[in-house]
């Protein structure tokens, strides 16, 4: 199939041809015609498999083919995103495809002045792009509303749904009107985004890109078990690797994030941590060095790491394995793209070998194990509890003495003390009158 066998404008067709864009991928190709048609869709499919082109493209088809007279701070499309770097990305790609059309679109997140904001809705937006927080600071403080809205998307679902965001995005929802078109995109799918979908989406049509779809066979995928406190050591040695030009290395908290950037740099190795509670100028400062070379080695949360577009990546390395098989596919498929070959090395403790398990029986396939100088044989082995980490408990407080000094007191003596008091001052003002 190609994009000319969809019924998309022939302006659009032509910068399709710009952009090199000739035959659809799987979510593109199972998706536009059922978004074409307004229906409701629900996509499954992981990143770097063209997810932004399958809602893009029949969102411009719809709005040309439908034009309509927006108000002052009218929206007729927005599509959320959890962090500013795909907000980024999905207004250049936007830009991209309606470049011989007239179609209006801005990018909403953090570091945009509302001055922007204001003059690109004066005469009402096709196309809004931004983060949940944002959107409604804007609504707030009445820069544009969304009773007009037509289309609403959301993209990476599965990562918009952490504590912060859940609240934000059900907000959102009872602002949103009845009558529209959602399209809702997503890597994995959990029992969180099956409650935003049930209230969101009508009848949605599905529509999965299996794992097999998403090759990883130019991806080697190499596993080391490893103590967790020899983990720094072997991932030293991974990156020192000949091969290993560049490389996203996955950790699974923001505070290990930082220690590992500490340990790497004492030890010569320049890096760079990246996690949501980075501030802006520092995520500037971060993708720039990497854009231009001048860092190689990047560590990264999940949530940190979405929505960048990182060319030339040689080597993935999970140092926590993820806690859910999907993520796994995810990540290891930021390398080994357009045909390049990618490496992958994930450390194994014995604590995180219920994952692995779930990671293969999920690929359906064992990973490479690798011997090395701190080869730990008992990781391999491991079962039952000791293959899943252990997490501390609370304390109970509830019948532990906790030592309080008490204070009796007598509210008639109080009384007495407050009147007495009143009567001496008023006998000291009356002597200073005479």
């Amino acid at each position: 199939m190609r994009f000319t066998d969809f019924d998309l404008d022939n302006k659009i067709q032509n910068a399709l041809v710009d952009c090199s864009y000739l035959k659809p991928t799987p979510i593109q190709e199972k998706s536009i015609s059922h978004i074409l048609q307004g229906r409701d869709v629900l996509g499954l499919a992981q990143t770097g498999t063209g997810k932004t082109a399958a809602f893009v493209l029949p969102i411009l088809q719809q709005i040309i083919e439908e034009p309509k007279t927006l108000e002052t701070g009218s929206v007729r499309s927005v599509i959320l995103v959890p962090n500013r770097e795909l907000c980024q990305q999905i207004v250049l790609e936007i830009q991209k495809f309606s470049k011989y059309i007239n179609v209006s679109s801005l990018g909403v997140f953090g570091r945009v002045e509302n001055d922007v904001i204001i003059e690109g809705v004066k005469n009402g937006i096709d196309i809004i792009v931004a983060t949940p927080g944002k959107l409604l600071s804007c609504i707030d403080e009445k820069l544009f509303n969304l009773s007009s809205l037509d289309y609403f998307v959301l993209d990476e679902v599965d990562r918009m749904l952490d504590i912060d965001s859940i609240y934000e995005l059900k907000r959102i929802v009872r602002m949103l009107p009845r009558k529209k078109q959602s399209l809702f995109f997503s890597a994995t799918i959990t029992d969180k985004v099956t409650e935003i979908i049930d209230e969101l989406l009508d009848n949605p049509v599905r529509v999965e890109i299996s794992r097999d779809s998403v090759s990883l066979d130019n991806i080697s995928q190499d596993l080391y078990y490893v103590s967790k406190d020899n983990k720094f050591r072997v991932l030293l040695s991974i990156l020192k690797k000949r091969e290993v030009k560049s490389a996203i290395i996955f950790i699974n908290s923001r505070k290990s994030a930082d220690n590992l950037v500490r340990y790497l740099n004492n030890n010569e190795v320049h890096s760079e941590a990246l996690h949501a509670q980075k501030s802006d100028v520092h995520r500037d400062k971060v993708i720039n060095n990497i854009s231009f070379k001048d860092t190689k080695f990047l560590i990264a949360t999940d949530l940190g790491s979405r929505g960048l577009d990182i060319d030339d990546v040689s080597a993935v390395v999970n140092f926590d394995l993820p806690t859910n098989a999907e993520v796994y596919v995810h990540r290891i498929g930021r390398c080994g793209r357009a045909g390049k070959k990618g490496l992958s090395y994930s450390l194994c403790s014995p604590e995180e070998k219920h994952f692995l398990n779930n990671i293969e029986e999920f690929l359906g396939k064992k990973l490479i194990v690798q011997k090395h100088e701190f080869h730990l044989e008992k990781a391999r082995h491991v079962t039952g509890s000791a293959a899943k980490p252990q997490y501390k408990k609370k304390k109970d407080m509830k019948n532990k003495t906790v030592s309080k000094t008490v204070f009796e007191v007598n509210v008639n003596d109080l009384l007495k003390n407050k009147n007495a008091n009143k009567k001496k001052n008023r006998k000291s003002s009356l002597t200073k009158v005479k």
